[in-house]
């Protein structure tokens, strides 16, 4: 895939509306991060979610920068597509066969899955794997191997010796959940009608493809649309779009409704729960944190569209779940938070036992207690920064924290240059998160140096526009160059 910058005559200028106008036209060249071919393919669903609605978003900040209505224009045409791409429009089904006003994925973000009958027998051993596409099983005398390969052949390894016994060390649900958080993430349920127990026979199984609504993609969505309305329900100058607004408040009620079989309360506040029986790496147990704060962010959305409770109250709950997990980094240049990828009040941060009984596909998993990457830690800073803005736990002050993460975390300068941290307590390498960073410059009211340095790092690294995160990071730096 060739880079823009291979493609024009000169470097992109990421404070440019020249610039931004050239590389969106860019866009449905890449296959990596479609535009409008996002919203009408059954492939590569998550680009909805990850790609189209922030492409929408960008429109929305350019609008608010440049107060040019094409943007809107174009903002319209976007999700005029996107809403086209619901399942319940395009006859899509998820895991259980449902077909909702949502938008549900397939991979890299689902689980693929087989059932695999036994020789002879009524038995069934179900098996998911995250990354891998296939499976081939080596019969033995009285156990089996596996060996799981990705779709480019290439093999995560072979794992010896399980069995069907469940009262055995090398039980293959017990075995496969011993590998915890390894690739290639896999995962096994066995019936209970075994009658020859540990015979399925030599074979190479395909791991098929299958379709989740997750909670996070739901709400970059239906944040895309809400912001809208909050637009024009805040300007009236507006008015000639109220059609458009009433319609996307209404769809994206909809389908956050969808997700109120996912949300659940417990001391730490109002979180999202993944099914029990969903195709994700993590079924059964607590989402990610960003999958709560981004719906979180829509609530706040839509209580300052509707001023209604109910939002404030499910948006304060989820956003108090969210404090349960920060820590203060003190620091004489200015006090941090921090925050993990899973919340502390939770298992899989914490991990759990056979005893707990939590997944039919696992007996047990140690915690996953690593850090939010800087990427997806953008879901939170824009739940907490609208948060703050509707009186909702955050201050002014704690924005100014979350704008030193960035400056005093993040950032780490060395005599070759600066180099950017990939989590937010500053560990986990460098610089695989680059292309987020002029995202980072929605705090750049709340640290005078921040803007310059998002803005001089994109300039400088001029980052790939292989995702949408770029275009937005783009009209970021363009929306807050002078506030």
């Amino acid at each position: 895939m060739k880079r823009y910058i291979d493609c024009v005559e000169q470097p992109i200028a990421y404070s440019d509306v020249d610039s931004f106008d050239r590389c969106d036209a860019l866009f449905p060249a890449y296959q990596n991060s479609p535009r409008y071919q996002a919203a009408t393919e059954e492939r590569n669903r998550g680009s909805i979610a990850w790609g189209a609605a922030l492409v929408a978003r960008s429109y929305l900040l350019m609008f608010k920068t440049t107060k040019d209505e094409r943007f809107l224009r174009k903002f319209i045409g976007h999700a005029e597509q996107i809403l086209l791409s619901r399942d319940s429009l395009m006859g899509l089904k998820d895991y259980k066969g449902y077909s909702g006003p949502v938008w549900s994925s397939g991979r890299p973000y689902t689980t693929n899955s087989n059932v695999i009958q036994e020789v002879d027998g009524p038995g069934i051993l179900e098996v998911r794997s995250k990354n891998a596409s296939y499976l081939k099983i080596l019969q033995g005398e009285s156990s089996f191997s596996l060996e799981f390969f990705d779709e480019s052949n290439r093999s995560f390894g072979v794992i010896e010796n399980v069995n069907l016994d469940q009262t055995s060390e090398r039980y293959i649900t017990k075995v496969l959940s011993e590998q915890n958080w390894k690739q290639p993430l896999a995962a096994a349920k066995v019936s209970q009608d075994f009658s020859r127990e540990n015979f399925i026979g030599t074979r190479a199984i395909e791991l098929k493809e299958n379709f989740y609504t997750a909670a996070v993609e739901t709400g970059q969505i239906c944040a895309s649309l809400l912001e809208f309305c909050q637009l024009v329900s805040m300007d009236a100058n507006l008015s000639q779009y109220e059609t458009y607004a009433q319609r996307y408040t209404e769809i994206s009620v909809e389908a956050l409704n969808y997700h109120s079989k996912d949300i659940c309360t417990d001391e730490s506040g109002i979180y999202i729960k993944i099914e029990n029986d969903a195709p994700y790496d993590f079924e059964s147990t607590d989402a990610p944190l960003n999958h709560t704060l981004s719906i979180a962010r829509c609530f706040i959305l839509l209580y300052s569209i509707t001023n209604e409770a109910k939002y404030r109250d499910l948006s304060e709950g989820m956003i108090k779940h969210f404090v349960h997990s920060l820590s203060v980094a003190k620091s004489d240049i200015g006090d941090s938070y921090t925050w993990p990828y899973f919340s502390v009040a939770g298992v899989n941060h914490n991990g759990y036992d056979v005893t707990e009984r939590v997944s039919d596909w696992r007996t047990s998993r140690i915690g996953y207690p690593r850090m939010e990457d800087i990427s997806h830690a953008i879901i939170a800073i824009e739940a907490c920064v609208d948060a703050a803005k509707a009186g909702i736990i955050f201050r002014e002050s704690d924005l100014k924290m979350f704008a030193n993460t960035f400056m005093n975390n993040i950032l780490d300068d060395t005599d070759s240059g600066t180099l950017v941290s990939n989590y937010v307590d500053g560990s986990g390498g460098f610089n695989k998160y680059v292309n987020a960073i002029g995202r980072w410059g929605i705090l750049s009211p709340w640290h005078a140096g921040l803007w310059d340095r998002c803005h001089r790092i994109m300039n400088d690294a001029q980052p790939e526009l292989d995702h949408a995160t770029v275009l937005y990071g783009m009209a970021t730096l363009m929306h807050y160059r002078n506030i």
